[in-house]
């Protein structure tokens, strides 16, 4: 199957905002807030809990307003402003996480919220353009490559940051502390110049008639969509199913390395760990595209969840 240009430009957002997923979500700066909470006199156990509840509340904040948000980007290109407004609200937080000093631990998570929340409205709008650059035939095979060029470019940027903890700084440029923050530049950085392309052409292709005062009709339209969505059982479940199911896929993602930093696993054995589960995350990711389009994406969702079972349960049994 070949891509259109717009949906290269919807791809590669994907790629563009994996270098914050895995260096700022993942990998980097959970390491780098415990060792400065630490180095504060936090101890281990409440800078994990504290962690965990910067990632909750930046969480609930998109997951309150994305129903308004959402109606609110029904509007003739209303989608692309929206887009633009928190991904650039993520890549300038992500770019102030490298400035605050180290000794005011409490900005630099408050800082977090505020990019994580400028990710997820990223996220969320980005999802929505999907529609727009993709028909019912096309949408698995293209939401998959995204997924995994997501996942590739995540490989690319993490192995940058590799080199720069490995080689100490750059041959000693940057100190440890340094190299944390080279890797919040980078990802900002990374963000910038992979998602213009759909910042400047995101073309949205369905839209509700334009309003005078499009919040009071988004209000008025919600109002009526929740009044009305018992109608349409399939869906709510979907929703409350979604809901639960990627709450726990998030919960892995930002929570994985500051408990594995908890038991004692080494910093760097965590990195590898992490560079594995990107490279295998690539080739699956577009398998399981292919096996969507063949068998049905509700087959290969269920696929999905029974193979991650064992993994998951092997992963909560104390060794």
């Amino acid at each position: 199957m070949k891509f259109t240009r717009q949906q290269w430009q919807w791809i590669f957002y994907d790629w563009a905002n994996s270098g914050y997923g895995i260096l700022v979500v993942t990998a980097v700066l959970p390491v780098y807030f415990k060792a400065v909470a630490d180095h504060a006199g936090v101890s281990a156990a409440n800078s994990t809990a504290l962690w965990g509840y910067a990632n909750s509340f930046g969480t609930l904040i998109i997951s309150l307003l994305a129903p308004l948000l959402g109606a609110l980007a029904d509007y003739p290109h209303a989608k692309k402003r929206w887009l633009n407004l928190f991904t650039w609200l993520g890549i300038l937080l992500t770019i102030s996480l490298a400035l605050v000093p180290t000794k005011y631990w409490q900005v630099l998570l408050l800082v977090y919220i505020g990019s994580i929340i400028g990710y997820s409205g990223g996220n969320l709008f980005y999802d929505s353009f999907l529609i727009d650059v993709a028909d019912n035939k096309q949408m698995d095979r293209v939401s998959s490559t995204g997924y995994g060029m997501g996942y590739l470019g995540g490989v690319v940027a993490f192995i940058i940051f590799l080199v720069a903890e490995l080689s100490k700084g750059f041959g000693g440029l940057l100190s440890s502390y340094g190299v944390a923050r080279f890797s919040f530049i980078l990802a900002a950085v990374w963000w910038v110049i992979f998602a213009w392309p759909l910042l400047k052409n995101g073309h949205q292709r369905y839209s509700v008639n334009s309003v005078t005062n499009p919040f009071i009709d988004s209000l008025r339209r919600l109002r009526r969509t929740m009044h009305h969505i018992n109608q349409y059982k399939q869906l709510t479940w979907f929703l409350v199913a979604y809901f639960f199911y990627i709450d726990g896929v998030d919960t892995i993602f930002t929570m994985a390395t500051v408990i594995g930093k908890d038991l004692g696993i080494q910093t760097m054995m965590l990195m590898v760990v992490l560079l594995v589960v990107q490279l295998i995350a690539v080739p699956f990711s577009l398998l399981y595209g292919w096996l969507a389009n063949k068998f049905s994406t509700r087959r290969i969702i269920m696929l999905g969840i029974i193979v991650s079972t064992p993994v998951i349960k092997c992963w909560k049994t104390p060794i």
